[in-house]
């Protein structure tokens, strides 16, 4: 994530071309699904201390569950992908 920053800030036609190609990898659906549970685990233990402890509740809830659903959404994909390239 920071060398994509880094990069888009140097050279954003570069970034460009090559962001097609790094949004489609199975790196980039399991980093955003990691990401997403870190997220919200860490919503939802820090809840107990928070001033709006509903609130945290809520977000890392629903963080916890769009994590899952990529990750159910991802294997349908990724099985589709393969399906298609058995077939041809």
């Amino acid at each position: 994530m920071i060398m994509m920053c880094a990069i888009s800030a140097i050279l954003p036609k570069v970034l460009l071309l090559v962001m097609p190609t790094l949004l489609n990898t199975a790196l980039t659906r399991y980093a955003d699904i990691a990401i997403r549970v870190l997220f919200g685990l860490s919503l939802l233990m820090s809840a107990d201390l928070a001033s709006y402890p509903t609130v945290f509740t809520l977000l890392g809830s629903l963080s916890l569950i769009a994590a899952l659903l990529l990750l159910l959404l991802s294997q349908q994909q990724l099985s589709q992908q393969r399906l298609q390239g058995i077939i041809e």
